[in-house]
């Protein structure tokens, strides 16, 4: 019975003693956690000094022109292109579809 009343003693110490000592440390690292927010504060503060707005004096993309006469440019260079070499390509393709037609009836 002594037995058991000191083991039961000695198990209260050392619980007791783990917890004081895990409360410690985190005593200990809730402290590091202010201070390392402080530092993190003093170097990026809540308030900064904001510059006011400025009106670009020149546009910073293409202006609505530029725009216009590149669709014009390839419009024209397609038209072109399609009539100078499309037009007889097309052509030349459908006799040769025609052809083959007539030589796999044969």
């Amino acid at each position: 019975m002594l037995l058991k009343e000191n083991m039961r003693i000695m198990y209260c110490k050392r619980s007791f003693f783990l917890t004081t000592e895990k409360t410690s440390l985190t005593e200990q690292v809730a402290n590091q956690l202010q201070v390392s927010r402080a530092k993190v504060q003093e170097e990026k503060p809540v308030f900064a000094v904001v510059e006011p707005a400025v009106v670009p004096l020149k546009p910073s993309g293409m202006g609505l022109k530029i725009y216009i006469l590149l669709f014009v440019f390839l419009s024209v260079s397609g038209t072109l292109v399609w009539v100078l070499f499309g037009k007889s390509l097309l052509a030349s393709l459908r006799k040769e579809l025609k052809n083959k037609e007539i030589e796999q009836d044969k």
